[in-house]
């Protein structure tokens, strides 16, 4: 499963559900973004850079070993 956050709180959120649901090896990272200014003779970062845009989670749905029926 891959889910795609904006903030913390909703990663916060997704972790829980998803624990809650039997998924196993959560693993939250940020993305970031930089442009980069590209032209004849160069390309090189621009100086400013942009800070977090987003967070992805990634989990694997675990098989339950023990049935409740």
């Amino acid at each position: 499963m891959v889910s795609l956050s904006p903030n913390v709180g909703q990663i916060q959120l997704v972790f829980k559900e998803l624990k809650t649901h039997g998924f196993a090896n959560v693993r939250t990272f940020e993305l970031l973004k930089r442009d980069w200014l590209v032209d004849e003779r160069r390309a090189r970062p621009i100086d400013r850079m942009i800070a977090h845009t987003g967070f992805i989670t990634v989990a694997k749905k675990t098989p339950q070993l023990f049935s409740d029926d």
